[in-house]
């Protein structure tokens, strides 16, 4: 295995001009966001990033993935999780550096269709340096929601819901960009996942795409808990009946092989696994609960 050579603040931005060109020359769009973007937007204070994240067009993204395992960057493995309940991004990673590469092909809160949502953000991109490279990222309105959702769908998390008061302190000052949020959010279907944000702000959201209440239920259960519960259960919704009850027993309580595909670095022998399962059952318990409590809030806030 090679080593890496890299320091990772410097691998984060080479890794991000490694991607925008590599898709530029295969006339790939491709947006830089979230990491040292929000950082040079003045939206986050700098910091030493783990990864960089890159969203491109559902249609490109597997050309995309082929064209850097040509450069030697490669899928983690096989994840039983993300083949059921799917993903909004996958990640590569590479022996020789210090960082994944994230690539997105939507993003938690924004639910408009895919092709609407990646078409403004592209529309309202602009050029930020990285490793003495210009690359196109989000413009400044996206890269605010994006930070915004991210520390919204995570707002348990005390990190999170400090870097979501800085957001609303380095924002609510700027009208000329909250108008542009409002604008941004209304048309990719973010009016409603935002609202605690825009409600932070003083300010109203702006008519715009109406998403489908499933989709809704689906951010409302992704933010009720700390962990898949949320996910989990949507994908249960979804399965055929008869197949429920075999994905519910395994979800419960998964076979040994699944459960290292989440937890490789977990002893393997029977009595780790057995009570970290059990940890991880009343840990998904209690999360059921914490959606229930949520929904009947939401009720009688709606009554």
């Amino acid at each position: 295995m090679e080593t890496h050579l890299r320091p990772q603040s410097v691998a984060v931005e080479l890794a991000a001009a490694l991607a925008s060109h590599v898709a530029a020359r295969a006339s790939i769009e491709l947006l830089v966001i979230k990491g040292p973007v929000l950082a040079a937007q003045g939206l986050r204070a700098p910091r030493v990033y783990a990864d960089v994240d890159v969203w491109v067009p559902q249609l490109d993204a597997e050309r995309f993935v082929d064209l850097l395992r040509d450069q030697g960057w490669h899928e983690r493995g096989p994840s039983w999780f993300l083949e059921r309940v799917g993903s909004h991004s996958f990640t590569l990673i590479h022996d020789a550096w210090p960082c994944d590469i994230d690539i997105h092909v939507r993003f938690p809160g924004m639910l408009a269709p895919d092709d609407v949502v990646f078409g403004e953000l592209w529309r309202t991109r602009s050029g930020v340096s990285l490793a003495g490279r210009e690359v196109q990222a989000t413009g400044r309105a996206a890269s605010a929601v994006i930070l915004a959702l991210h520390s919204l769908r995570q707002i348990w998390d005390v990190a999170r819901k400090n870097e979501l008061d800085q957001l609303i302190v380095r924002v609510k000052d700027d009208a000329e960009l909250i108008e542009a949020v409002r604008r941004l959010a209304s048309i990719v279907g973010a009016n409603e996942t935002l609202a605690p944000f825009f409600e932070a702000l003083g300010v109203e959201t702006l008519t715009g795409f109406a998403p489908d209440p499933r989709a809704l239920r689906a951010w409302d259960g992704r933010r009720a808990h700390h962990s898949r519960t949320g996910q989990w259960l949507e994908f249960l919704t979804k399965t055929p009946r008869r197949a429920r009850a075999h994905e519910f027993w395994m979800i419960i309580w998964p076979p040994r092989e699944l459960y290292l595909q989440d937890h490789p670095d977990a002893p393997d022998d029977r009595a780790h696994l057995f009570i970290a399962r059990l940890r991880r059952l009343l840990k998904g318990a209690n999360g059921v609960m914490r959606i229930a409590i949520q929904k009947v809030r939401m009720k009688g806030s709606a009554s």
